[in-house]
């Protein structure tokens, strides 16, 4: 079993819809998303990582950022995120 560090940004899991990905702009589908769990009358999380996945795997291949990790914690709370929960993204996590 394995496990990682994860730094929350607001209240706790426990009863929570979970969204998960990078959100770099927070798109028209993340927002369907993080709007069904608030459809539900349940709190919503949002996971991230940071840095990008792909700057593990394919460090020459790493996208464009669109929002600063504060930006897209942001965005998330504005879309509906209770609480935006950041993975750190690692050779050893992955």
């Amino acid at each position: 079993m394995s496990s990682a560090e994860v730094t929350w940004h607001g209240s706790p899991l426990l009863g929570s819809a979970l969204a998960i990905g990078i959100f770099d702009g927070v798109h028209i589908g993340h927002q369907v998303i993080l709007q069904e769990g608030i459809k539900e009358n349940m709190p919503v999380v949002a996971l991230t990582f940071d840095p990008h996945p792909t700057s593990v795997f394919a460090p020459d291949r790493v996208p464009t950022r669109l929002l600063t990790l504060n930006n897209r914690i942001a965005q998330l709370s504005i879309h509906g995120a209770t609480s935006v929960a950041v993975m750190k993204f690692s050779s050893q996590f992955s």
